[in-house]
């Protein structure tokens, strides 16, 4: 059933040429943000091309997977929307936010420049910059898995709103 609403999606949306057109663009820029960003774990939080060199096959699937899945989320989105349908938008930013920032926040220096702002109330604070970062390069790949199945989960409910234009 699931698979059939988005079968039923694709079909539709990509029947026209601007939407192909919409999700290749989507999905190239998208996989090149990803590709760059993932790595960031490995590169101190720097993004650009030091972040190819260090790329591994569980984040070049992770990148291609997510922006696939994007790639559909978006051409689904903007049928839907141009058609009157509501979108639940905030699944498909939650999916997005949560595969960006993890390898953005393992290893910069953007949580202990927070913590720092707070530890100028309470120096306890200073203690849990290397528990969050270490949280987030521990649970990197799970924390990836859980932003791929709602990404997928946006998938699933765009394509029924999707389905509800085309009805």
């Amino acid at each position: 059933m699931v698979f059939q609403h988005i079968k039923d999606a694709i079909r539709s949306v990509f029947s026209s040429k601007k939407y192909i057109a919409l999700g290749v663009g989507s999905f190239a820029i998208f996989l090149l943000l990803y590709l760059f960003t993932l790595p960031a774990t490995y590169t101190g939080g720097r993004i650009g091309l030091i972040s190819l060199r260090l790329l591994n096959v569980k984040l070049a699937v992770f990148s291609f997977v997510m922006a696939f899945l994007i790639a559909l989320i978006i051409p689904f989105t903007v049928y839907s929307f141009k058609r009157g349908t509501k979108v639940r938008k905030a699944t498909t930013a939650g999916g997005f936010i949560g595969s960006i920032l993890p390898p953005l926040l393992c290893c910069s220096p953007l949580i202990p420049s927070v913590v720092a702002m707070f530890g100028a109330v309470s120096p306890a604070v200073f203690g849990i910059s290397g528990s969050i970062q270490g949280f987030i390069a521990t649970n990197e790949t799970t924390i990836l898995l859980g932003a791929t199945l709602l990404l997928l989960f946006a998938v699933v409910q765009t394509a029924k709103s999707t389905k509800q234009c085309i009805c």
